[in-house]
């Protein structure tokens, strides 16, 4: 698993072994290095990168390799990436054009192209690209005179369809499964508090769509890889507590996990980018289900935890430039069942 690690004056991004008991930065220079995205074998990682000489870049950490390539190469912002399981494709969204698009970038070619490539279409603004573990299909945020989100083939320019639109919301922080068949969004109403967002789940093999949070405020979804588990934040910055939750898709079983998390632990978590707000995402559910990862910032580092919520309380560390005791750990899970 990969994290961000954020310091006043920098971002740095660390890779952990499930299992082992440290994380290991990778040395990529001063600048802020941030929203990491690993493929299925835990061998190539790609991120954004912002310097004093760069906007933001997109990169490949090839671990098998030890190299680090520069997939963007451009002069404007390039940000939001996503690698594909085999490691073969990855897209982020860009500024390149005086708005903001999704590239896709094949690694066994050299150039990145439009994903979305309508010439008539110049007043959308496309946001928070993920592709599929199989590289098939691509979910994405739309913004025009209606906010919408679509999935779209990745080996066909005209195959895209929208899930849901509706300008009376703001959608953000899509998620799709591995075989690319189900997604999950957040969406809020604009005229209604940032503490009413939903979670919605879609299966573009039968159409279905439906809501499954439960709670007032649901936030941050994250889907295994067959789309039977989703995990999400429930709560509010207004009472002051978030709690983790995840669903077995196939029963509608809804659990509640460990501890509850202080909404001081969340502040900052938010990006603005042109207006539109986005999360990082700040924990990541296991391809299997059965394992949960989860980054926090903390006033002596990034915090993760890695722990089956099925069967085992989990772990949680500390990592920090100067604290590099490995046994800094408390439990993640077994306080607050």
């Amino acid at each position: 698993m990969v994290f961000e690690h954020r310091q006043e004056e920098k971002s740095d991004i660390f890779l952990a072994n499930i299992g082992s008991e440290e994380a290991i930065k990778l040395e990529l220079g001063p600048g802020f290095h941030r929203e990491p995205s690993i493929d299925y074998r835990g061998r190539n990682i790609v991120f954004s990168s912002e310097t004093d000489s760069s906007k933001g870049e997109i990169y490949l950490a090839d671990l098998d390799k030890m190299k680090l390539i520069n997939l963007s190469n451009h002069p404007d912002a390039d940000f939001q990436p996503s690698i594909d399981d085999n490691g073969e494709k990855v897209v982020f969204t860009s500024e390149r054009n005086k708005k903001s698009e999704i590239y896709l970038v094949q690694l066994k070619k050299s150039k990145p192209e439009k994903l979305i490539n309508f010439s008539n279409d110049k007043k959308s603004w496309y946001y928070f690209p993920q592709i599929s573990g199989n590289g098939k299909n691509v979910v994405y945020a739309k913004e025009d005179a209606r906010q919408s989100i679509w999935v779209k083939e990745t080996e066909n320019p005209y195959a895209s369809k929208p899930l849901e639109e509706d300008h009376n919301y703001w959608y953000m922080d899509p998620q799709i499964s591995r075989d690319g068949t189900r997604i999950a969004w957040t969406r809020v109403k604009k005229q209604e508090s940032s503490n009413k967002k939903k979670i919605f789940l879609a299966d573009i093999v039968t159409g279905d769509k439906f809501e499954i949070s439960n709670g007032e405020n649901s936030e941050r979804p994250s889907i295994s890889a067959n789309g039977e588990y989703i995990a999400w934040l429930e709560g509010s910055a207004i009472i002051g507590n978030y709690e983790i939750k995840v669903q077995d898709t196939k029963t509608g079983k809804i659990e509640k996990l460990g501890k509850s998390l202080s909404s001081e632990l969340l502040k900052n978590e938010y990006l603005s980018r042109d207006g539109v707000n986005s999360t990082t995402h700040f924990f990541r559910i296991s391809p299997d289900g059965k394992f949960l990862g989860i980054f926090l910032p903390h006033e002596s580092g990034a915090i993760y935890g890695i722990g089956n919520p099925h069967k085992e309380p989990g772990l949680m560390y500390t990592v920090d430039e100067k604290i590099r005791d490995p046994k800094k750990k408390e439990s993640l899970y077994g306080d607050d069942k």
